[in-house]
């Protein structure tokens, strides 16, 4: 047997740990993110991967977990080392970043829509004055189609 293949079996039955650079690393990162072991159990959920996907436990199912990831279009990664299959990462890119006036926008359309079109009330849940609420209005139209 290979040094190499000798490695991976090692690392295949070692008791399944992620080092804290390695966490801290995931954790860092903008998506949710889940690592799965070779036998499919969940070594690590970061924690967007947890407030999204997670169970109140802690403890996640693993299948009933795969399943929500790959739904919210997950991308699957293989580990392997040395040509061994450890295990699994499966990534949810965060939507496309929005710009200020796209968030400003839906801020004011959602409110409008919930005061039921009265306009006084959407600029005094929003905290701005009526004339910023119709200069904003006339800015960026729900029907310009450009969302």
């Amino acid at each position: 047997m290979s040094r190499s293949a000798t490695q991976a079996k090692r690392l295949r039955h070692a008791a399944p740990t992620l080092s804290p650079i390695v966490r801290a690393v995931l954790e860092a990162r903008d998506e949710s993110i889940a690592v799965f072991d070779a036998d499919g159990r969940v070594l690590f959920l970061n924690a967007r991967a947890t407030v999204a996907h997670g169970t109140p436990n802690g403890a996640p199912n693993a299948t009933v977990l795969r399943a929500k990831l790959l739904a919210s279009h997950a991308r699957a990664i293989r580990l392997e080392a040395g040509g061994a299959v450890l295990g699994e990462i499966l990534v949810v890119p965060r939507p496309e970043p929005r710009l200020w006036v796209q968030r400003e926008r839906e801020a004011i359309h959602e409110t409008l829509t919930r005061s039921g079109g009265k306009r006084g009330e959407t600029a005094r849940q929003l905290g701005i004055s009526r004339t910023t609420l119709w200069r904003r209005l006339r800015q960026h139209p729900a029907t310009n189609g450009h969302g």
